[in-house]
């Protein structure tokens, strides 16, 4: 999974929310596309959530917390 940086001007934006796409992984030139949400709840610098992802029956779902730094997330 890649996690990717958010880079803003100041703790003015609110991440909190749910979020919802697709992962696609592409591996032996099979591509697999997996459904992935995230909820996420922000509080000052701090974020917190929950994160799923899906394709079929397979199923994973996973706690993850950061905070923002440097105006970055």
């Amino acid at each position: 999974m890649t996690v990717v940086g958010l880079s803003f001007g100041h703790c003015q934006y609110d991440f909190s929310g749910h979020w919802k796409g697709i992962i696609t992984k592409v591996e032996n030139g099979v591509v697999t596309k997996f459904q992935f949400e995230l909820y996420l709840v922000q509080r000052g610098i701090k974020v917190v959530g929950r994160s799923y992802v899906r394709s079929g029956d397979m199923y994973a779902e996973m706690e993850i917390e950061g905070e923002i730094y440097n105006k970055n997330i």
